[in-house]
């Protein structure tokens, strides 16, 4: 059987070659998971004496509703500069009558497309 999908290793400490995930990542790093109880902090020095282990306190299913939480009433509603100033709900909002999509025959296959 044929390989559908193709592994590409990047080079560590080469943000330059993943730019997209690792601005995700910052958003979420600096917006909502240092917020949280038991963060990390960005290096030893930042974390000082915070007692990480003791206070993280979040269950995956909490993590979970917290995360959805954000994405959609904060990070979704706060102004992009890389949109003109606008929200990225404002431009879905701006966007989806003018834009269309089929939906697959049979739902698996919205698996097969997006991932589980």
């Amino acid at each position: 059987m044929e390989a559908l999908i193709e592994l590409r290793f990047m080079g560590v400490a080469q943000p330059e070659l993943k730019g997209a995930i690792e601005r995700v990542f910052g958003t979420l790093s600096r917006d909502l998971f240092h917020a949280l109880p038991g963060t990390v902090f960005c290096n030893v020095d930042d974390r000082g004496d915070y007692p990480s282990e003791q206070r993280a306190a979040l269950t995956l299913q909490t993590f979970t509703h917290v995360l959805v939480r954000w994405i959609v009433d904060v990070y979704h509603c706060t102004p992009h500069r890389g949109l003109a100033g606008r929200t990225p709900l404002e431009v879905w909002q701006s966007q989806e009558r003018e834009s269309s999509f089929d939906l697959p025959a049979f739902p698996q296959q919205v698996d097969l497309m997006v991932g589980p």
